[in-house]
């Protein structure tokens, strides 16, 4: 009975290459099962997806199956559709270079040859097999042709001496046996033997084709395992071509970023650097606009303890100027009186009261003390507490001023 029409590339289903072996069929579907069973696909087509990985996990686990799968199998530019599910294979970058492209038709033309060195060994199995089976139908053909003649042997030879000795009884002599029965005895006889030697000649060529089936099964057998080895080999060889691209990348990848890491470390260092030198200009700034606040502020004191020294040098010559001239006055006063005491007699002590010259104030006797905010006649200092008032001229001054004035003199009990 003939296979039944493919239509599918179950190893592109699988996602495995031709090559692969029973365990590695076994591992790609349990590995797809869990992606494309219904339960987790909800994909329209998800139950036909489960249904072709189903049909080809059965056909390439069976070693059966699979041989007249390969046998039968189509054409690349035969299947239903393209299958690209079970593909694990990375492509890299997409980058198609001469040596990529060479070694891409280097897999192609072998994976072409290995199809046909499969469909040879399908085809010599199927011969080897009929081969076999035909050689079988002729030993046993030969084998009941062998058995019949023994059996004619013995049949005759019995029947001759039953015979014999019945007739022998009966009529006293053995009858002869008619001629046609020993021709056609005879006949059937030759008949088989040249039947034997006919089917003995074609069970040995039979033999011989066999043989040279079985050498040329065995030598395409080795053509494939050598061809399935290089294949391995340049998958190897690529697999590791792509872990070390992959490597590749990953330190450029790395060296990228490490890069990028430097750039951005030098950024944020000119960065920092930037803000410190504006920090530092804020800082002298700053600094700058302190001294010349502070500069102000001594400038402004110096003036102000100028000023000060001036009004108290200015108050000081003042207060000189009137000492004198109220000395100058006490020595005019002074001499009057004397010249008077001369020329007149001795007349009582004068009172407190400003018989003289109105102008004239000795600025003597008890100075009263004036409570509350007051500034100085002399030195025009304000005083907080209190201040001294002169008797005679009214005229209020410090301590200090009133003992400048009086020459060292004071009110005894004021502790001013």
């Amino acid at each position: 009975m003939a296979p039944a029409l493919v239509t599918d590339d179950y190893y592109a289903v699988l996602g495995v290459v031709i090559t692969a072996d029973t365990q590695a069929i076994r591992a790609a579907y349990r590995r797809l099962a869990r992606v494309t069973h219904p339960d987790k696909n909800p994909s329209p087509d998800g139950k036909e997806q489960f249904q072709r990985l189903q049909a080809a996990y059965e056909t390439l686990s069976d070693p059966t199956k699979r041989t007249q799968y390969d046998f039968t199998r189509p054409k690349p530019s035969t299947f239903s559709q393209p299958w690209t599910f079970g593909n694990t294979q990375q492509q890299g970058n997409g980058s198609t270079t001469a040596e990529a492209a060479s070694h891409e038709a280097e897999r192609s033309s072998r994976a072409r040859v290995l199809e046909k060195l499969q469909a040879q060994r399908a085809r010599q199995n199927m011969d080897i097999f009929e081969a076999r089976r035909a050689m079988r139908k002729l030993e046993v053909e030969i084998s009941n042709l062998q058995e019949e003649d023994a059996v004619e042997v013995r049949v005759a030879a019995s029947q001759t001496s039953w015979w014999k000795n019945v007739s022998s009884f009966i009529f006293g002599a053995a009858p002869q046996e008619s001629k046609d029965i020993k021709e056609e005895r005879e006949r059937k006889r030759l008949n088989r033997n040249a039947a034997i030697r006919i089917k003995s000649t074609a069970l040995l060529s039979k033999k011989n084709s066999l043989s040279a089936l079985e050498t040329a099964a065995q030598s395409t057998a080795i053509a494939i395992d050598r061809l399935k080895q290089q294949i391995r080999l340049d998958e190897q060889r690529q697999e590791a071509e792509r872990a070390a691209a992959a490597q590749r990348e990953r330190w450029e990848e790395m060296l990228r970023r490490s890069r990028e890491a430097e750039a951005e470390a030098e950024r944020e260092r000119k960065r920092q650097e930037e803000e410190e030198r504006e920090r530092k200009e804020r800082q002298q700034k700053e600094r700058e606009r302190v001294e010349r606040e502070q500069e102000e502020l001594r400038r402004r004191e110096r003036e102000r303890v100028e000023r000060v020294q001036r009004d108290l040098k200015q108050a000081w010559e003042n207060s000189e100027q009137r000492r004198k001239e109220r000395e100058r006055r006490e020595q005019q006063t002074k001499k009057a009186a004397d010249a008077q005491k001369r020329t007149s007699k001795p007349q009582s002590r004068p009172s407190r009261s400003t018989d003289g010259p109105q102008d004239v104030c000795l600025h003597v006797g008890w100075w009263d003390r004036i409570p509350g905010r007051t500034v100085c006649s002399i030195c025009s200092e304000t005083l907080g507490k209190f201040a001294l008032q002169c008797p005679h001229c009214q005229m209020k001054a410090c301590a200090a001023c009133r003992r400048k004035i009086q020459g060292g003199r004071g009110n005894v009990g004021l502790g001013h």
